[in-house]
C-alpha cells in the first residue's frame, strides 16, 4: 500500500520539474518573430516632417498673438496708471443732483 505522504511529494517533485518546462514552452510560442521588419518609406518620413514643421509654425504663430495680446493689457494697465481720474466733464444729470 501506498502512503499517502508519499504520493503528495511525488506530486509536489512533478508540480515543481514540470512548471517551468511548461512555462517556458508557453513564452517560447508567444514570442514574435522577427521574420519581417516594419519599414518606413522615405515618403511618409517626409510628410511627417512637413506635419512638424505645420505644427511648430502654427505654435509660433499663436504664442506670437498671445504675447502680442498680453503686451497690449499690459500698456493698458500702465496708461491707467499713469491718468489721473476724478477731473472728468461732469454731465448735466450729475450737477442737477
Amino acid at each position: 500500500m501506498v502512503n499517502v505522504l508519499e504520493v503528495v511529494t511525488g506530486l509536489f517533485i512533478f508540480g515543481v520539474v514540470l512548471t517551468p518546462i511548461v512555462l517556458s514552452a508557453i513564452i517560447i510560442f508567444k514570442m514574435p518573430t522577427q521574420k519581417r521588419e516594419p519599414r518606413v518609406s522615405p515618403e511618409h518620413i517626409k510628410a511627417l516632417e512637413q506635419n512638424d514643421n505645420l505644427i511648430v509654425e502654427d505654435i509660433n504663430a499663436a504664442l506670437t498673438e498671445i504675447v502680442t495680446r498680453l503686451e497690449a493689457i499690459e500698456e493698458r494697465l500702465n496708461r491707467e496708471d499713469q491718468t489721473v481720474k476724478g477731473f472728468a466733464k461732469k454731465g448735466k444729470q450729475q450737477l442737477n443732483d
